[in-house]
């Protein structure tokens, strides 16, 4: 059986809106790239997206970085598959700077404000690896909010291979299982199994995290990674 290692490390977030003025971390190479239609190939992948939940989806996209690298990718995917997105940003004090809630916004001038806005909380999949997009290094970032509320609960979006999904997170202080289930209704071609757990249960240590999934009795591929908590403001 073939493992998937993984590290998430840093935060993404939707919001409607956010505190204080932050400057935009600015595209790589200034080319935006995004494709809608409904010629959708599947991926494979089964990570598809960790987020914070989000009541109120538009197209401003923050993250909150604990990332020593000066460049991720960030990549926007549709649970229907038909809207996806994959772009390189600078990450650096030069480039951009956060508000005082810790948050940098990034340029994302999509020309389909009004298709995201269509979509719910559960159908707008995000994720940031630390790198190029090309970068087998697969270092990615973990989701938070600008302000955290009392329930918030961290969204793991998986595409099932119709198995039965398990998730688990360990350190050295506990073992925690987040709670698995299907996506029953609409179109799920990227992905349709939400693994979440609440903020609060998390402690600053990182985490050991285990993606199982078992099919007609056998396992497929295991995604491993570790999932390092960005201090909650």
């Amino acid at each position: 059986m073939r493992a998937v290692s993984i590290l998430i490390f840093v935060s993404i977030v939707m919001l409607h809106s956010s505190s204080g003025e932050a400057q935009i971390a600015p595209l790589a190479n200034g080319e935006f790239k995004e494709h809608y239609s409904s010629d959708v190939p599947v991926s494979g992948k089964a990570l598809v997206g960790i987020l914070i939940e989000s009541k109120k989806i538009n197209s401003r996209f923050y993250i909150r970085s604990t990332s020593n690298n000066n460049m991720f990718c960030f990549r926007v995917t549709s649970i229907d598959g038909t809207y996806a997105s994959e772009n390189e940003y600078l990450l650096n004090p030069e480039s951009a700077i956060p508000n005082n809630q810790g948050l940098l916004e990034l340029d994302y001038p999509t020309q389909f404000k009004t298709i995201l806005k269509g979509f719910n909380d559960n159908e707008l999949a995000l994720l940031a690896t630390d790198g190029a997009c090309d970068s087998r290094a697969d270092i990615h970032f973990f989701a938070t909010k600008d302000k955290v509320e009392d329930g918030d609960k961290l969204r793991f979006l998986i595409s099932s291979g119709r198995s039965q999904v398990f998730m688990r997170l360990k350190n050295k202080v506990h073992s925690l299982q987040p709670s698995c289930s299907r996506i029953e209704t609409g179109k799920r071609t990227a992905y349709d199994t939400i693994c979440e757990i609440e903020l609060s249960q998390l402690n600053s240590t990182d985490y050991e995290a285990n993606i199982v999934r078992r099919k007609n009795n056998r396992a497929l591929p295991l995604v491993n990674f570790n999932l390092a908590v960005v201090n909650k403001q």
